[in-house]
């Protein structure tokens, strides 16, 4: 029995200029920046990277909501800018693509973070602001997995998924789809904590006009 790989799939990357990530950085990295500091949690995903310490330090803004923060602007804009560049590459029907959440991650040293997705949205996004050695895991379960009876699909990658990883480097975003699991193997480095940016969005404006005279919505990101 011979197998023949099908359906390969992609996400996007983009590349910012060095305004955007000395701006995102310096906010940040500023003081007075208010972190919420996460400790003895259990990773229970780690078949995703057996190899990793299984405990998460890591920090995550107090502030949810770093769009609206008229400092972190220009770099929300150009996220938004990337996701026009997806919605106009496939021809999403709706008007345009907002940040619906942004906040700031610090990975201190060992840190690593357990399996996850992003519900209540459709495009997500990690922004790289300093280099490290953590690769940032996508898994997708097999389709094999699909015709079981019973179709539970749990948080944890399973050795018949498709995985792929994603180096972290500065200056770079990635954006993919909501639903795909992802996770973070561990920040190996005592110096420097690792600093990345992370947002969900959601259509807004004119969605699903012109496809029918019965469909549409008109929806507006508060």
């Amino acid at each position: 029995m011979n197998s023949i790989e099908v359906c390969p799939q992609k996400i996007y990357e983009f590349w910012c200029d060095d305004s955007i990530l000395t701006l995102a950085k310096s906010l940040l990295c500023d003081p007075t920046f208010k972190w919420n500091k996460i400790t003895g949690a259990k990773n229970k995903d780690k078949d995703i990277h057996p190899d990793v310490d299984a405990r998460q330090r890591s920090s995550v803004s107090d502030d949810r909501n770093l769009q609206r923060d008229e400092r972190f602007q220009p770099v929300a804009n150009w996220m938004e800018e990337c996701l026009e560049e997806i919605r106009i590459e496939h021809n999403y029907k709706c008007e345009k693509f907002n940040i619906t959440r942004l906040w700031g991650v610090k990975a201190h040293d060992k840190s690593d973070f357990h399996g996850h997705n992003h519900p209540f949205a459709l495009l997500s996004g990690v922004f790289y602001l300093t280099d490290s050695n953590t690769k940032t895991w996508f898994s997708e379960p097999s389709i094999w997995e699909r015709v079981k009876f019973v179709n539970d699909i749990p948080l944890t990658r399973k050795p018949t998924d498709a995985v792929s990883q994603i180096s972290s480097e500065k200056g770079k975003l990635i954006v993919f789809p909501s639903f795909l699991l992802h996770s973070v193997d561990s920040h190996m480095d005592t110096k420097e904590p690792r600093y990345t940016m992370s947002f969900n969005s959601f259509p807004s404006g004119d969605v699903g006009n012109g496809v029918s005279s019965a469909a549409g919505l008109n929806i507006e990101i508060l």
